[in-house]
């Protein structure tokens, strides 16, 4: 992602970009419904949609990039915790349902 670079080389600082790692796309197939989803970034967002539709759940996203990706590639109900960590997503995932509990049939 060139966003870090772009913001340095628009300020006049030197870039030489250099990649440390890439990421490998692991997509499955979701066959079953669900009520809510959760990403840890973009390209699992990406991952996602390169084999299933948009889903009509929520969606949790760990931070606020990941979270404007998912709002980007068409998401409508998309909730990101409030700093990028485990604990604040596991804290907005509880939250909501406690707000829009699952109704569970036995």
């Amino acid at each position: 992602r060139d966003e870090l670079s772009d913001k340095l080389i628009a300020a006049g600082v030197a870039v030489h970009d250099v990649t440390a790692y890439s990421t490998e796309f692991t997509p499955i197939t979701i066959t079953y419904s669900y009520n809510g989803i959760v990403f840890f970034s973009p390209s699992a967002v990406e991952s996602f949609l390169s084999l299933n539709s948009l889903a009509q759940v929520p969606c949790f996203c760990i931070g606020k990039t990941t979270g404007d990706y998912a709002l980007r590639k068409g998401y409508k109900d998309v909730h990101i915790a409030e700093a990028a960590s485990e604990d604040f997503l596991i804290k907005t995932i509880t939250e909501y349902y406690k707000k829009y509990p699952l109704h569970v049939k036995e």
